[in-house]
């Protein structure tokens, strides 16, 4: 009887330790991991001639991402796969490396097509650089005018 009721308050006490150390160690653990990079901006195309006064939408949630164009011909959105890229200069805020996973109204994206990202977020401005489908070598730069990232954890709005 007296054994049953040690075991018992055993028990009790290794699950009260266990349910309370549990935040605990969730804490310590993701603190050693990357954060995911989130990012969001809209951006005008100024100095390209083939994509003058095109607005582009521009969501990345970690490997994720969505761009939104419209121009004057329409409008179109494309999903892609995301991974970190070091090809960037150094002082940019977000370099990545996109791959087209789905696509829709836009025909100069195709599934697989893959392009960079740089994200200026202090110079406010955006490149994409295509590097392979249909407008491979193309590049296109735009001024943000509004974005929001979880990098320094600031909104930054500009009209």
């Amino acid at each position: 009887m007296l054994a049953a009721k040690l075991s018992g308050i055993c028990i009790i006490f290794f699950l009260v330790i266990s349910v309370t150390s549990i935040p605990v160690l969730d804490n310590a653990f993701a603190q050693d991991q990357p954060r995911s990079v989130k990012f969001s901006g809209k951006g005008l195309v100024v100095a390209n001639r083939d994509f003058r006064d095109t607005v582009v939408w521009t969501i990345i949630h970690g490997t994720k991402g969505t761009i939104i164009i419209q121009s004057p011909q329409g409008r179109g959105i494309a999903h892609l796969s995301l991974a970190p890229s070091n090809t960037c200069q150094s002082s940019l805020s977000i370099c990545s490396l996109a791959t087209v996973s789905d696509t829709n109204q836009i025909p100069i994206f195709q599934v697989g097509d893959t392009a960079r990202f740089s994200i200026d977020l202090d110079s406010k401005q955006e490149t994409i650089s295509v590097l392979s489908g249909v407008i491979s070598g193309f590049n296109v730069t735009f001024n943000l005018s509004k974005t929001w990232s979880n990098i320094g954890l600031t909104v930054k709005n500009s009209h």
